[in-house]
């Protein structure tokens, strides 16, 4: 009978990678389709509250009568840990279980999500796990997780000494004291792209405090009326190894900072590549009208608003086309161009730019800081 080579039933099983019934009945074929098919089913695992107890049956074998069967945690490469099922109220697990998740036994993991973890309540043992692993990934993503301290968060993330993107989403401390001029010795020293999913997140002042940062190279955070401060001191730290900022906002601020400081806000961005996400028209003219003359940036993108007379079109000439603005040189990126009525007021404002618009360029959809890293070595 004839065969397929096993490098051709690979290729055709990896375009199925994220049909996981299909891989199941791929995996019931024969023996030879059996690694590759578990290889995208078991890539991408979620221990919670109502799975933890099938999962250490299913891919940890606790108490085998078969030594020799190897685990099925050796496919896992994106680990999400949930304590709970994500809520505030729900039973933790983590402590009374953990110990039975032979993490070791992860030996492609690169990728870990942590979500609801309290580790002021964690076990010594727990804690030890989670640090264990952390030093093996390149991503890591916590999600509302509290440590009891500035120093206790520290402690966690100075095992992650691979990691290579940090993303936070309201990481805070149960103990907020600490001053806030505390130097810390430089941690994640392989770290290239940092992610802050909220204007009041702690992650901020730590990376802010550290005597020489590393070399990050792709920023995402959001700007508010608590933290302009403390990004523009932090952007002032990373300096000249910052090449891509993404910059969004949950709503309209109250009181916006004055024109010189998003002068030297805008100073410390020389040579990015701006992406002006949702919310953040309030900030775009002022960050860059006020250096527009000394600004050497070689790309922006902006998120247009839906509603056209949120968006100031006579500014933007003035910013991008006037004599003497170091940013006519700049490339702009106008992105939603999906909705309608921002399409044609941008239609409108781009036929008064006559042959200056050559350097001005429309994508109906939206862009995010994800979708650069290529450019910034991260993939």
């Amino acid at each position: 009978m004839p065969r397929t080579p096993p490098e051709t039933n690979d290729i055709i099983i990896d375009h199925l990678h994220d049909d996981v019934s299909t891989l199941r009945q791929c995996s019931l074929v024969c023996k030879e389709w059996l690694p590759a098919a578990r290889f995208h089913i078991f890539s991408v695992v979620h221990l919670s509250l109502y799975s933890i107890d099938q999962m250490i049956e299913v891919l940890f074998y606790p108490g085998s009568p078969m030594p020799h069967r190897r685990p099925l945690a050796q496919y896992i490469r994106d680990l999400h840990i949930i304590d709970g099922e994500g809520r505030e109220f729900d039973p933790k697990w983590i402590n009374d279980k953990l110990s039975l998740v032979t993490l070791s036994s992860m030996t492609s993991i690169l990728s870990l999500s942590l979500d609801h973890v309290d580790f002021s309540g964690l076990s010594g043992a727990s804690m030890a796990a989670l640090r264990g692993i952390t030093a093996r990934v390149t991503r890591l993503e916590l999600a509302h997780v509290r440590f009891k301290d500035f120093t206790g968060c520290l402690a966690f993330l100075e095992a992650a000494v691979s990691l290579k993107s940090l993303t936070s989403c309201v990481t805070s401390f149960e103990d907020e004291i600490r001053s806030p001029r505390s130097i810390i010795d430089t941690i994640l020293p392989e770290l290239v792209e940092l992610n802050l999913e909220s204007d009041d997140d702690s992650l901020l002042d730590l990376v802010s405090s550290m005597s020489s940062p590393p070399r990050i190279r792709a920023v995402s955070l959001y700007l508010g009326e608590n933290n302009i401060s403390t990004v523009a001191g932090l952007l002032a730290r990373l300096g000249s190894s910052l090449t891509h900022l993404q910059i969004r906002s949950f709503s309209l601020c109250r009181t916006l900072p004055s024109g010189q400081f998003f002068h030297n806000f805008s100073y410390l961005i020389t040579h990015c590549n701006i992406i002006f996400r949702p919310n953040t028209w309030q900030f775009i003219v002022q960050i860059l009208d006020t250096a527009a003359p000394t600004l050497a940036i070689k790309r922006v993108y902006m998120q247009l608003p839906q509603a056209r007379h949120y968006f100031d079109f006579p500014s933007l000439s003035r910013i991008f086309m006037a004599e003497g603005s170091a940013l006519r040189r700049a490339e702009l990126v106008l992105t939603n161009l999906d909705h309608s009525g921002i399409c044609s007021a941008s239609i409108e404002w781009l036929e008064t730019m006559g042959h200056e618009a050559c350097r001005i360029y429309g994508r109906t959809h939206e862009v995010s800081l994800r979708d650069f890293r290529p450019e910034y070595g991260y993939v």
